[in-house]
């Protein structure tokens, strides 16, 4: 179950990046390209819901 957290973890900060770059050409008030960061973005919110399942089940494991 640590392996699947740690991988989990580093694809969501792969992810994560493309994520914050969009954030940032949000803010300097430049159009992101959304064909390509909205796909990543879904990605991203995918995995991150995995993550929090994994997490879940993990911690309910080791409590019992």
């Amino acid at each position: 179950m640590k392996i699947l957290r740690a991988s989990y973890a580093v694809i969501l900060l792969i992810y994560s990046v493309p994520a914050v770059l969009s954030l940032f050409d949000i803010y300097q008030g430049k159009e992101p390209n959304l064909s390509t960061e909205w796909i990543v973005v879904c990605v991203f919110f995918i995995l991150f819901f995995g993550f929090i399942i994994v997490n879940f089940l993990g911690l309910k494991k080791e409590k019992e």
